[in-house]
């Protein structure tokens, strides 16, 4: 089983679909077998830091990217550059 981060744009998004479309690549990675971090899903945090994603991509085995559209954010681009860096 490996563990993935799920790096993606949340800023400027309605939060509702958002929240659909990660349960639906949460359910499809672990219906593969792995599991995968969704920063949104993380109860155990009250502020989404760089600090916490850094903390987990470290952690992780893999790190995935969804893109929906062409618009990236920055603290995407930051957590796909810690990953390509760790």
């Amino acid at each position: 089983m490996k563990q993935l981060f799920l790096a993606y744009r949340a800023s400027g998004k309605d939060k509702l679909v958002l929240e659909r479309q990660l349960s639906l690549i949460k359910s499809a990675v672990e219906s593969c077998g792995h599991e995968v971090y969704i920063t949104d899903f993380d109860k155990d945090i009250t502020d989404h830091s760089l600090k916490r994603a850094y903390q987990k991509i470290c952690d992780s085995d893999g790190l995935l990217v969804f893109m929906d559209d062409d618009i990236k954010s920055e603290g995407m681009l930051v957590e796909i550059g810690f990953a390509y860096k760790a």
